[in-house]
């Protein structure tokens, strides 16, 4: 998650915090014209299963021009196991969508349900073809997850981010969604003298991007926060 703070000496201007970015702290994600599109992690009070449960859910988009029928194509959460879970014969028209909700349920009926969960403090999401080795979308360590906020990509954009509120079966559209804005351990405004600068978000998982030259954070000129920022007067 990116949260963006923009500061120039003696004076802090905050700008809005952004759940949308490449720059999440995830390796280099891979997306083929069939993918994962858009899954939720956190699954709070958003669709329900057929027992009424919430489950987590991962939506598989087909971008390519004719229909594909998923039969032995694989969804797993760990790399050293890529066929972990087998898709059945489910065929999805060009531009269509299949939800298989995440719940370890195990099934293959009219409703689909993986044999494993999705962790929302992060973890790796793959969809391989039957031979069991061609990666055709993997979302490599992908960014600690908010409840009822998705995980996902632009629909004209392979840019990741998160959507709220979630799309299962629907286009994710091209805004990524925005959450509360970073705190700060000091008031906005011009500061005199040097000062230690500290900074916080109401989500433990938020990454904080930040500028020291009063311009907007962007994956070419921000700084990540870990520790507090010291700013010389």
């Amino acid at each position: 998650m990116l949260a963006s703070l923009s500061s120039i000496p003696r004076c802090i201007i905050f700008t809005s915090l952004l759940l949308a970015s490449t720059s999440t702290g995830a390796g280099q994600s891979n997306h083929g014209p069939v993918h994962v599109h858009e899954f939720l992690a956190a699954n709070s009070s958003g669709l329900q299963d057929e027992d009424g449960d919430s489950s987590d859910w991962i939506e598989i988009w087909n971008g390519s021009s004719g229909a594909v029928d998923l039969a032995g194509w694989y969804l797993s959460d760990d790399l050293s196991n890529l066929a972990r879970w087998a898709l059945p014969p489910r065929v999805v028209p060009a531009g269509g969508a299949l939800i298989v909700f995440a719940s370890g349920k195990d099934r293959s009926g009219s409703e689909l349900h993986t044999d494993f969960k999705l962790s929302a403090s992060g973890e790796d999401l793959c969809l391989t073809r039957p031979d069991g080795i061609t990666l055709e979308s993997a979302y490599f360590a992908f960014p600690a997850q908010t409840p009822d906020v998705s995980f996902g990509l632009k629909d004209t954009q392979p840019d990741e981010g998160y959507f709220s509120p979630p799309t299962p079966g629907e286009a994710n559209g091209d805004q990524f969604a925005s959450l509360d804005p970073v705190s700060s351990s000091r008031e906005r405004g011009h500061i005199q003298g040097s000062f230690t600068l500290a900074l916080s978000h109401s989500d433990p998982g938020a990454q904080i991007e930040y500028t020291l030259d009063g311009s907007a954070p962007s994956d070419s000129n921000s700084l990540t926060y870990s520790t507090p920022i010291t700013i010389d007067g």
